[in-house]
């Protein structure tokens, strides 16, 4: 094919286009390279709609892999290209995008005005696929937070809206995904019921490695260890294939706990200190703060100033970020930690924080376990 500007612009609309079937089949490595390589080729068309189209979709595939450097990167050119020629539709996507980037690195309060300023281009432009899209962002901003009504209401939304379009993708991704507050929020069967049904779907390989580690989660949560553990020891590896950091390191967490409630320690610390490293190097903040605590827990029954350090460097995370059911974990993991050195006044003092976060939240379980701490402290 010559090397005329015609064949540039028709290639380049070729990698525009096979970045959502490259994406489903978890193809993430290779596209991400041809997107790079072709880059140059991109710019010096000086085209600024199909430019601002292109740094658009090099952001969300560094997104979901979590590289959040150049996700953010990327989507803030984009947004600015778009801008400039007021191209209404890449401003709302990108926007959506970023919302999820500055949720992963912990700034939560840029996440909703970013992705409402697209709801509101999307809703205006008829994009039901994305708007569902942005539903997910707010509910996961929510879920981040701890406010698990809104989280499920906003989730609802979403699977609403793909019933509505009939897209079998978005529902895939609707179902892991609504299973994300009933997880945390305690009500694990429903997330158990919610995860299978994205797998009876036969969803694309992305969707089904997120279910199934949260199928995992659940079913951990739920007492039923051996079938949880098998099921996130699967995912995690599947996400290491596709390159998945933040997969890997969400998974990772729930299953170095599993591991720890066993007695399983040197595999609970191995993993939770693969999932902090990946966690520092690609700014998971949120995850970060998760990791420092169990990272304390593991070490909680032999070296007293070792977890008291992690779960302080937890706490002042989780803080700062705004986690308030995962603020609330590591207050009662210091409690307990306090109490086990016969530090009463303490171990009182913060787990006392922890019950009155977990039922200002409406968090269940989590409760009457500080209720027994303070049971126990007399």
């Amino acid at each position: 094919m010559p090397n005329t500007r015609a064949n540039k612009e028709k290639r380049v609309d070729i990698f525009i286009k096979q970045a959502r079937v490259m994406r489903l089949m978890n193809r993430f490595k290779e596209h991400i390279r041809t997107l790079e390589k072709n880059l140059p080729i991109v710019e010096e068309l000086g085209d600024k709609d199909r430019l601002a189209e292109y740094y658009f979709k090099m952001g969300f595939y560094y997104s979901v892999r979590g590289d959040l450097e150049y996700a953010i990167r990327y989507c803030t050119k984009s947004i600015e290209l778009a801008e400039l020629t007021k191209n209404e539709r890449i401003i709302g996507l990108a926007s959506v995008r970023q919302g999820y980037n500055y949720l992963y690195k912990g700034e939560f309060k840029k996440v909703i005005p970013i992705v409402q300023k697209g709801v509101k281009i999307l809703e205006r432009l008829g994009e039901h696929y994305w708007l569902g899209r942005a539903f997910e962002a707010i509910g996961a901003y929510y879920w981040f937070t701890g406010n698990w009504d809104k989280s499920i209401n906003y989730i609802q939304k979403l699977l609403k809206k793909s019933e509505e379009i009939s897209d079998n993708n978005l529902m895939a991704l609707a179902c892991w995904f609504a299973a994300l507050p009933h997880l945390e929020k305690g009500e694990w069967d429903i997330a158990i019921k919610y995860c299978e049904r994205c797998l009876e779907m036969s969803p694309p390989p992305i969707f089904a490695t997120f279910a199934t580690g949260f199928l995992g989660a659940a079913y951990y949560k739920d007492g039923q260890l051996k079938k949880g553990i098998e099921c996130m020891e699967k995912a995690i590896q599947q996400g290491k294939q596709f390159g998945l950091k933040l997969q890997e390191v969400v998974t990772s967490i729930y299953l170095g706990e599993a591991y720890l409630s066993i007695g399983e320690r040197d595999k609970a610390l191995e993993t939770i200190k693969r999932a902090l490293e990946i966690s520092k190097e690609s700014g998971f903040r949120h995850w970060e703060g998760m990791a420092y605590r169990v990272l304390g827990e593991i070490y909680g029954g032999n070296d007293f100033n070792k977890a008291k350090n992690y779960i302080e460097d937890s706490i002042r995370i989780l803080k700062e970020i705004g986690a308030k059911n995962e603020l609330a974990k590591s207050y009662i993991s210091l409690g307990r930690l306090y109490k086990e050195k016969g530090e009463k006044d303490k171990a009182k003092k913060y787990t006392t924080q922890a019950l009155h976060i977990f039922e200002k939240l409406g968090t269940l379980h989590e409760p009457e376990k500080a209720r027994k701490v303070l049971r126990d402290l007399g």
